[in-house]
């Protein structure tokens, strides 16, 4: 068995004994290394936490076996972009390919432990009401990606590559982020025009000045609401001629939605703190 699938298989096996005595976990690494989980002798109450549990930490997927799997084809896609963009020797992409399933590993190590929580804790109201302060780190972890800039991945790829690839990479990442933020604003201006009918000279000024301003650290689905906030945090002197009197008005809700959204943004990783912290730095002042 290649290295990589025994230390796979290593972080995974802990899971499979530490879970509770009713359920029965068989876990296998199949010839494409995708992780399949085969749950069998589950009592009708805990297959009903299970589910309860699986569409807290999964949103959007059918079953725990669909969020593992969309993990795998989410490390799997960042790295084929990475091969793509950096023509990877087949060391490098060994290295890379080994660190993206030891995240998904640790990932799922971090899942299981609180599903033991939660199953000890499941006729304790305020006690699954607080652990939901457990489930939201691991949902947006998701929703950016377990291989960001804070993952295994990212620090392997960065003593990995090439001081020639690492440029070509910046470059194609730059690149993509770009495209992603036009698109961000081109939609989020075609859903503002539902609250405020705008000139095309308007939307094209609103784009420019949007376009001028620093992209998400992430992409995800609260693209249109980072694009919101950034339509808000334009200085009012710059914005307000931009409009008629009637179309002002109409402006101030979509604006007010927008600011209240920075927390949200900031803890699910769009804004930078440190840009955060300086524009409020300058408010106080």
């Amino acid at each position: 068995m290649p290295h990589h699938r025994k230390l796979l298989k290593c972080l995974i096996s802990p899971l499979v004994t530490a879970l509770s005595g009713s359920v029965s976990l068989a876990v296998a690494l199949a010839d494409d290394d995708e992780i399949v989980a085969v749950v069998a002798a589950i009592n009708p109450d805990v297959q009903e936490i299970n589910v309860n549990f699986d569409n807290w930490v999964f949103p959007g997927a059918q079953n725990a076996a669909a969020g593992r799997q969309r993990l795998l084809t989410q490390v799997d896609l960042r790295l084929a972009e990475v091969k793509r963009v950096c023509h990877l020797s087949q060391e490098q992409e060994d290295k890379l390919r080994l660190a993206a399933r030891g995240d998904v590993g640790r990932f799922l190590g971090e899942v299981e432990k609180l599903r033991r929580k939660f199953v000890t804790t499941k006729r304790d109201r305020e006690a699954i009401n607080e652990m939901w302060q457990e489930v939201h780190p691991l949902q947006a972890r998701q929703a950016r990606g377990i291989t960001g800039a804070d993952s295994l991945f990212a620090r392997i790829l960065s003593k990995t590559l090439t001081p020639a690839q690492a440029a070509e990479y910046d470059t194609a990442t730059a690149e993509r982020r770009r495209f992603r933020y036009r698109a961000a604003i081109a939609v989020a201006l075609h859903t503002l025009e539902g609250s405020v009918a705008l000139k095309h000279e308007q939307r094209e000024t609103l784009a420019k000045l949007l376009l001028e301003l620093p992209p998400p650290r992430i992409f995800g689905q609260y693209d249109q609401q980072f694009v919101n906030y950034r339509l808000a945090s334009l200085p009012a002197a710059k914005l307000k001629p931009l409009f008629d009197d009637r179309q002002w008005q109409a402006l101030q809700q979509p604006l007010n939605q927008g600011r209240a959204m920075r927390s949200q943004l900031l803890q699910q990783g769009y804004l930078d703190p440190e840009e955060v912290e300086a524009k409020a730095s300058e408010a106080r002042q």
